[in-house]
């Protein structure tokens, strides 16, 4: 027979109720305006603040009758298809869904300061993550 058998020294084990959920992240976009006028981008920020964004990324940029008219003399006699803005801005926004209405009225409004029907291009892609920014999380 076995010597000295004594049961097994395992812990018993309590059913601890798992961990509080977090709430599920905010719904974000990337919202995307190309301002032909550079000039409007004031305008474009100060209504990002007016609407309650906090941060945006502002690049410039080089449309394609830009290049058209600098770069390849050969298509010289098309440059009055592209215009005579010598630049144009990329703003970039990381933003709740929910704000992304605001951003398109406030791009229409700019744009018809400009009185040019392309002045201020806007559209909105899905972000499946976002991690560093705070209202978001």
């Amino acid at each position: 027979m076995a010597e000295n058998a004594t049961p097994s020294s395992t812990p018993a084990t309590v059913d601890s109720p798992p961990p509080p959920a977090s709430p599920p992240p905010k719904e974000a976009k990337l919202a995307i305006l190309i301002i032909d006028d550079p000039a409007l981008v004031d305008d474009v920020i100060t209504g990002f603040l007016d609407i309650g964004l906090r941060g945006a990324t502002v690049i410039d940029s080089q449309g394609m009758g830009q290049i058209v008219r600098q770069e390849m003399p050969i298509f010289t006699g098309l440059t009055s298809l592209f215009g005579s803005q010598t630049g144009s801005r990329v703003v970039l926004a990381v933003i709740a869904a929910e704000q992304a209405e605001a951003v398109f009225a406030l791009a229409k409004e700019v744009g018809q300061m400009a009185d040019e029907p392309r002045a201020v291009i806007c559209f909105t892609l899905p972000i499946d993550r976002v991690q560093g920014l705070k209202f978001l999380e």
